[in-house]
């Protein structure tokens, strides 16, 4: 690379010649010629550090990308364990059970759920809770499995 750099400086040394004035007391050829050299070497590593910051960006965009990827693959996964033991815990539960969950889960509240299904709120909030347990269960025995 110093060969290649030293080139490149007697290159537009020869290309500059004609250019240079000689001043008497004034200029240099000497002071011209590091001028050039000094302007060559310092765009030399100018574009070196911005190389090595386009580098650096792109692995820290890659580990980025990859860790993105990463979270997606796992939220995936957690999806499908999910629909996964819900397909296989509904046949344990009454219609009740099930409409119930099935209406927390699309948003309603719980004062909707107690009149659309004529329950009380506690019977809204137990049901909730023993199918989230069982759910988890399932849930943990199905990632042994499949994972």
């Amino acid at each position: 690379e110093r060969e290649d750099l030293a080139q490149k400086a007697l290159l537009d040394i020869w290309k500059g010649i004609p250019k240079f004035e000689y001043r008497p007391g004034q200029s240099k050829f000497r002071n011209w010629v590091y001028t050039v050299t000094k302007y060559q070497a310092t765009g030399y590593f100018r574009k070196l550090k911005s190389e090595q910051k386009k580098i650096d960006k792109a692995s820290l965009t890659q580990t980025t990308d990859d860790n993105s990827q990463q979270k997606l693959e796992e939220e995936e996964w957690k999806q499908h364990l999910f629909h996964l033991a819900w397909d296989r815990i509904k046949s344990e539960l009454s219609d009740t059970y099930i409409q119930c969950f099935e209406l927390l889960g699309s948003g309603n509240t719980i004062d909707d759920i107690c009149q659309k299904l004529d329950i009380k709120k506690n019977t809204v909030h137990v049901y909730r809770q023993r199918i989230l347990k069982r759910l988890g269960r399932e849930i943990r025995f199905l990632d042994d499995e499949l994972a």
